[in-house]
């Protein structure tokens, strides 16, 4: 018999006195097979049989794995005797059938029961009611002796509460995905109230699918504190806020490293380290499988689609606390909002309330419909008036017809300076300058066109929030920063906002341009511990100066009306970019970082880490990548390097007014003014 690396690996009781060990084996992940394989996978084999040697007991499988077939090999070679061996599967591709589910299970295992039983998912259901079927089954799987335990895998507070209603037998543990970054408070908290387990998957996701987080130079100060690698730190950091912990690899030196869990124990204060900005960290996603289609692959991607729902539910979670968190700063700060959406026009009034000081920038005059036509008075209903809608199907009927009879009868003053439009624009007019009680207001917000020249906008209280002391109104020119950013709002990017190539050239090209730039940003951000980067107002200033400078030669400069230049003749040119599509896309190419206000959540290098690269960390790597035959890096520097056109590129044929006459312009003999590119 093989000797035991590490003999007595310690268990932890379920409720029903089943021990299970707190670290386990797992056979899914990078072990899954295609649908239909009914093939032995040896390698899988030897490598369960390998964690067996040197001292793994918890033996982790499922159905929907398809390995549960090289599991019961690998415990028949393993020469270990069955009642020293915990040995899990799932149940989800056959959960309409449990019973010839668990049959199948144990004829692939070779084994006559299973220590723990889970059902892998809950997303099966499309009620409680059959949650709480599959659950009585699940029973009487257990009195029939062909599980010790039973349990369920992925599911949230509200399946266990289903599930607990009517269970004679309660789950003894749930098996989630478990790690710094999805630590799952309220469900925890509610397992632990119900003397429910937590195993835990995925806990080293921190560094195997989102490196260069928040967590990581304590995870490194850790490992080096107790000797041992971040992978271990993770581990341990799951079993001593969890139960259990499953976790795989195919090497052998790693799985006898994973057993250096079991000879260190975080402190109380170093297992709280996960906290520090975890709500500012992106959580990072499981993928999914991309064809749901049909036959196991459908299964497979239910079974994986949980981890996508449960990282939803969280992100949710996260939300909600970042919501109220920003509830409570914005009572002593300020908040801005913006009339070009019709938001501004529906929240301002309550959110103002709530704020110390309030600017909302209002882009062009908008008709709010204040009182004067019947069913277009701005109103809340009442909770009495709710109710009789609902007891009283007529009434509401009633009302129905009686808001459309009165938006029909509104359709004359939509003719030019009609009896009925000259009505209107008083109504409208004397209503709105009675709600602001502000002359200066009412030249910014009050139209001079006809009533109905553009959708009347309702809003409940504001032009009364406008007029308040503590809202200032800001009617001035867009100011970006690149067409991407602008001042004052920190990790905020737009696409297409003023100053883009919109009117330049073709846009596409500079929308993706765009998109490099932001995702830029974006991995910065992710990989270097910052916490939030923002344009400085002096660079906007001058981008702006500069963007004003050029545009008085070009012909957008005229005296023609155009959206441009804010549906004026002779206003500021706020649409378009200083230059060409082409030279947007250069102006883009490298990121100004002197240009932004950066703030890290610790100190600037914290994110140097252990001072090792990722691909230092990958064991089959190639660490001479550098060493070549010849120089084909890219050209760093000034030289100017093009791909010159084709004969197909140098002459444009533009077909004139009349389809019948065609006309060749040779563009070579158009004349540019010489100007500077970027680089």
């Amino acid at each position: 018999m093989a000797s035991n690396s590490i003999p007595n690996t310690p268990r932890v009781k379920l409720n029903d006195n089943v021990s299970i060990p707190i670290l386990g084996y797992g056979t899914g992940t990078a072990w899954y097979k295609q649908a239909g394989d009914d093939s032995v996978n040896r390698e899988l084999v030897e490598a369960i049989k390998t964690a067996i040697r040197l001292g793994y007991r918890h033996l982790d499988g499922a159905e929907v794995y398809g390995t549960e077939a090289e599991l019961g090999v690998a415990i028949k070679e393993s020469g270990i005797p069955r009642e020293e061996l915990f040995v899990t599967t799932k149940v989800i591709t056959n959960i309409a059938d449990i019973p010839s589910a668990i049959d199948q299970s144990l004829r692939k295992l070779q084994l006559n029961y299973v220590d723990l039983y889970l059902i892998h998912s809950p997303f099966f259901a499309k009620s409680d009611g059959e949650l709480q079927q599959a659950w009585a089954a699940m029973e009487k799987v257990q009195q029939a002796g062909k599980a010790k335990a039973i349990g369920v895998s992925n599911y949230h507070q509200s399946h266990l509460e289903a599930t607990l209603k009517t269970a004679v037998i309660a789950p003894v543990i749930n098996q989630i995905e478990h790690h710094p970054y999805l630590q799952q408070e309220e469900l925890l908290r509610f397992q632990r109230e119900k003397d429910i387990k937590i195993a835990s998957y995925g806990p080293l996701t921190p560094i195997l699918r989102a490196p260069g987080g928040p967590v990581d130079p304590k995870v490194s100060e850790l490992a080096a504190k107790y000797k041992v690698t971040e992978g271990e730190v993770l581990l341990r950091w799951s079993i001593d806020r969890g139960d259990v912990a499953v976790t795989t690899s195919s090497k052998e030196s790693r799985l006898q490293e994973f057993l250096q869990v079991l000879t260190f124990q975080l402190t109380p204060e170093e297992m709280v380290m996960t906290n520090i900005h975890l709500l500012d960290w992106a959580i990072p996603s499981m993928s999914t499988s991309r064809n749901p289609s049909h036959g196991r692959s459908r299964i497979c991607n239910a079974a994986q689609m949980e981890r996508k729902r449960i990282l939803d539910r969280e992100h949710q979670r996260l939300r909600r606390q970042k919501a109220k968190r920003l509830s409570e700063m914005i009572q002593a700060e300020m908040s801005d909002l913006r009339q070009d959406l019709t938001f501004a026009l529906e929240i301002l009034d309550r959110l103002y309330q709530l704020v110390a000081r309030c600017t909302t920038f209002i882009r062009e005059p908008t008709w709010v419909a204040v009182s004067g036509f019947s069913g277009f008075q701005p109103r809340r209903f009442e909770p009495d008036e709710k109710d009789r809608f609902t007891k009283d199907p007529k009434a509401l009927h009633t009302f129905r017809r009686w808001l459309e009879h009165n938006a029909n009868k509104t359709y004359p003053l939509f003719f030019a300076r009609s009896e009925a439009q000259e009505e209107a624009r008083n109504e409208f007019v004397n209503s709105m300058r009675d709600a602001l009680k502000n002359p200066g207001l009412e030249e910014k917000v009050i139209p001079p066109w006809a009533v109905g020249c553009r959708r009347l906008t309702p809003g409940v209280g504001y032009l009364e929030s406008l007029n308040d002391l503590k809202t200032a109104v800001v009617y001035d020119e867009p100011r970006s920063y690149l067409g991407i950013a602008a001042a004052g709002y920190p990790n905020y990017y737009m696409f297409l906002a003023p100053n883009s190539p919109i009117g330049n050239g073709p846009v596409l090209v500079g929308t993706e341009a765009q998109a490099d730039y932001i995702c830029k940003h974006i991995t910065r951000i992710q990989q270097q511990g910052i916490k939030s980067i923002e344009v400085t107002k002096e660079a906007v200033d001058d981008f702006i100066e500069h963007k004003d400078q050029y545009m008085k030669d070009m012909v957008w400069n005229e005296d023609c009306r155009s959206w441009y230049k804010g549906n004026t003749a002779d206003g500021k040119i706020v649409a378009l970019w200083p230059g060409s599509t082409l030279h947007y896309i250069d102006t883009l190419r490298q990121v100004r970082y002197e240009d932004f206000k950066v703030q890290y959540f610790g100190y600037h290098f914290s994110y140097l880490g252990n001072g090792m690269s990722k691909l230092e960390m990958a064991p089959d790597a190639d660490l001479a990548y550098y060493i070549r035959q010849r120089d084909d890096a890219p050209i760093i520097g000034a030289k100017f390097v093009y791909k010159k056109a084709g004969p197909e590129l140098t002459a444009i044929n533009m077909t004139a007014a009349k389809a019948s006459e065609e006309t060749t312009t040779d563009v070579s003999r158009l004349k540019f003014t010489n100007r500077s590119v970027p680089g």
